[in-house]
Order: C-alpha cells, then structure tokens, then sequence
C-alpha cells in the first residue's frame, strides 16, 4: 500500500485506520473477521489464520464505518465537487479531528 502511496502524483495523502484490518472495510466487520479467522486452516491461507487476531482486540466497528463514509465522501465531494470546505477537511488535522471521536490514525 505504502509502495502504490509512494508511486501516487501529488498531492495525495494516506490516512490509516489503527488496530484495524481488512475485515474492517466489509459489511457486518464482527461477523465477517471472526468466520475468516475462524475458518480451517489450510492451503496458502494457513499460516496468515493463525496471526489473526480476535476482532474484541481490534477497533470498533463503528470507528472503520466513521472513517470510510467521513473520509470517502470529503474526498469525493473535494475531487468532484470542489467542495471548499470538503477540501479544507482532507487538507486539515484529520488525526486530530477523528481522535476527538475516539478514532485513531496515522496520516502520511
């Protein structure tokens, strides 16, 4: 991810969701993560099972949802719109701004 970041012409920015994984950007985030980590172990997917961790140890829920619909739709509003304020928000604090709803992430 960090490679096609890098490859990516100015600007860009990557906002990262903390303590979070793949399963955070699917529908019904417990239930999903929990029948992948769950599954039987076998072929190519065996060994990256066992390093799953349960979803109760990662972010909520609600944090992934929050920062998929706030981020994607700023961004969307931005680059179609050119929504001014929408522009200022991506162009702002945004670890600042989702920590105050208790969402943490990094922004490269």
């Amino acid at each position: 991810m960090h490679e096609l970041v890098a490859r990516t012409p100015d600007p860009r920015r990557l906002a990262v969701l903390k303590n979070a994984d793949h399963m955070h950007f699917c529908d019904r985030v417990e239930e999903t993560h929990e029948l992948f980590r769950l599954m039987p172990q076998v072929g190519m997917f065996a060994e990256i099972v066992k390093q799953i961790r349960p979803v109760a140890e990662l972010c909520p829920s609600a944090h992934a949802y929050d920062f998929v619909r706030g981020l994607g739709l700023a961004h969307m509003d931005a680059a179609l719109k050119e929504h001014a304020g929408a522009e200022r928000l991506l162009a702002g604090d945004l670890e600042g701004l989702l920590s105050e709803r208790g969402i943490e992430i990094e922004v490269t």
